[in-house]
């Protein structure tokens, strides 16, 4: 991919253009090299246009190769609500609430697409949209 996305929504489009998604497929997409963390691959920052950075990317895949999540993590000023989202998304549920332990923890909203799911999680302490996780069918996340 010779042209990335430069903004949250091209890039939320393309990831889910491109599920079940690589590491080679995240380091094509954003243009950068997924190393190994703890079991998965992870990156970031990446800078994509003059606006937004994505904090940190990753993929987790089982042994036998098969994808079972990728996720983005960013902090986008302005907030992006969850009127905003469920405008682009609109058959989103939300899927989990926060346990209460922290204003970081996260409420997710999910919409269930044909390789798996695609999440939203929003920042309990603000309501703004900070990660973006593409599961496997398998995985509902």
């Amino acid at each position: 991919m010779t042209n990335h996305p430069t903004d949250m929504w091209s890039l939320i489009d393309a990831a889910a253009a491109r599920a079940p998604l690589t590491a080679a497929t995240l380091n094509d997409l954003l243009g950068v090299s997924l190393s190994p963390e703890s079991g998965r691959q992870t990156a970031g920052p990446a800078r994509l246009g003059s606006k937004f950075t994505v904090q940190q990317v990753g993929t987790v895949s089982r042994p036998d190769g098969a994808w079972v999540f990728s996720y983005f993590d960013f902090d986008t000023p302005p907030c992006v609500g969850l009127d905003e989202v469920k405008g682009r998304h609109p058959d989103i549920v939300r899927t989990a609430i926060p346990s209460g332990h922290s204003l970081e923890e996260k409420f997710v909203w999910s919409s269930k697409r044909p390789w798996g799911v695609l999440n939203f999680g929003f920042r309990e302490r603000d309501y703004c949209l900070v990660t973006v996780s593409l599961h496997s069918p398998g995985d509902w996340g």
